[in-house]
């Protein structure tokens, strides 16, 4: 009895207990300023994010996740896969090491001493951040797509009778959450992620004739999405041309010639895009007046006339009975390799 007692007044009056069972989540926000090139696969970007700590804890250094690494030789997930007695088959980026490469790292200003583990990258605070202070970091980041091989990715790039596409997801240093068990240091091994709520402000740089569509709601629609170009996209206007027929051309590329889309999304953990040469455009509000745009590759326009209705439909209908959807607009985009993210789903066999 003495001993429950003991116990009882341990777990509920010692005071590192009790500090541990508060809850608090971080406060993160995501500038990031990147450009596709589809000569090399690959985003550069600028990258600054600003780290509020709202915990009761002092931090000395920031972790993050670099995804991407995964997907090389000798990477964590490779030798797992090895000691499954996995085949693995490295695409060309993959063959030559290229995942996610930071460079010149500054912390409120000033450099900052990183260490690399793979996919998890510390950064030292050059002074403790302390509970209820925020830091902001600035970088420079390379990230490459890969064509799969046999790994089990979703940033990819693949082609469509001849144009690529590009799945840009898990494409940014992604800043690892610190919740009351401590740091998540998980490497990547292909499993789900864990990631802190906050708002993205992102543009994209991409060759003039692709069509993107992302997390968020596109803030310079009328610029990248003038209405005489809306209208030659239009998915209807696909309706009846034959199935896995090539696509057409309603925008010809200008060597040189770029489009930055400019997104924003607020209360999302994490920030993905599509892009593609090929994409037709179809928007739709539900019922509760949430935004819908499908984005279907024109060869596979016939059997997608009514995906954005039918997820519209969706979206109604677990509104009214799981719970409200809170965000204002949803983006499903045929592609390859699909899976969730915030505001919109990458999907394939459509």
């Amino acid at each position: 009895m003495k001993f429950i007692l003991f116990l009882v007044f341990s777990l509920f009056f010692n005071p590192i207990f009790a500090q541990k069972q508060k809850y608090w989540q971080q406060k993160v926000h995501y500038q990031i300023q990147a450009q596709l090139d589809d000569q090399k696969d690959a985003l550069f970007g600028n990258y600054q994010l600003k780290y509020y700590n709202q915990s009761p804890y002092v931090l000395q250094e920031i972790y993050f996740h670099l995804n991407e690494n995964a997907f090389q030789p000798k990477s964590y997930y490779h030798q797992l896969l090895l000691g499954n007695k996995t085949p693995v088959i490295f695409g060309k980026n993959e063959k030559d090491g290229l995942g996610m490469i930071v460079k010149n790292v500054l912390v409120n200003g000033e450099a900052a001493a990183t260490e690399l583990d793979n996919t998890i990258l510390k950064i030292e605070l050059n002074e403790a951040l302390s509970a209820g202070d925020s830091v902001t970091i600035n970088l420079q980041f390379e990230t490459y797509f890969g064509e799969g091989g046999s790994l089990r990715r979703r940033m990819k790039m693949f082609k469509n009778h001849g144009f690529k596409h590009y799945n840009g997801t898990h494409w940014y240093p992604v800043a690892c959450v610190y919740d009351r068990n401590g740091w998540d240091l998980s490497q990547h091994l292909d499993k789900e992620f864990y990631a802190n709520f906050g708002t993205f402000e992102v543009e994209i740089t991409a060759p003039n004739d692709y069509i993107l569509g992302g997390t968020g709601i596109l803030k310079n629609e009328s610029e990248v999405l003038p209405d005489t170009l809306k209208r030659k996209l239009d998915l209807n206007n696909f309706a009846k041309k034959a199935y896995n027929s090539p696509p057409s051309i309603p925008i010809i590329r200008e060597e040189g010639k770029t489009k930055t889309w400019k997104f924003k999304a607020e209360k999302v953990h994490n920030f993905a895009f599509v892009a593609a040469p090929t994409y037709r455009i179809k928007r739709v509000k539900s019922k509760l007046g949430i935004i819908v745009e499908a984005l279907i590759q024109e060869s596979n326009a016939p059997k997608n006339q009514e995906t954005a209705e039918l997820t519209a439909y969706i979206i109604d209908f677990y509104s009214e009975k799981f719970g409200k959807y809170e965000y204002p607009k949803f983006t499903v985009a045929d592609a390859q390799d699909g899976t969730e993210y915030g505001m919109m789903a990458i999907i394939t066999g459509i």
